[in-house]
């Protein structure tokens, strides 16, 4: 089970969901936009790593 967050990181907690959030969809733009410039087993990967980022 997590521990639970202080109120005082909470805002600092908060922020660091938020960048992985929009680093996450900056991620699957890119690999949305990419992937076909790979070869096979290179696109498969990142369509995997673009469906974890959708999914989490």
């Amino acid at each position: 089970m997590a521990e639970p967050v202080p109120m005082a990181s909470a805002p600092a907690t908060f922020a660091a969901q938020a960048a992985r959030s929009v680093f996450g969809v900056a991620a699957a733009e890119w690999i949305t936009t990419r992937s076909e410039d790979f070869p096979g087993p290179v696109r498969r990967t990142l369509s995997d790593l673009r469906d974890a980022i959708a999914t989490s």
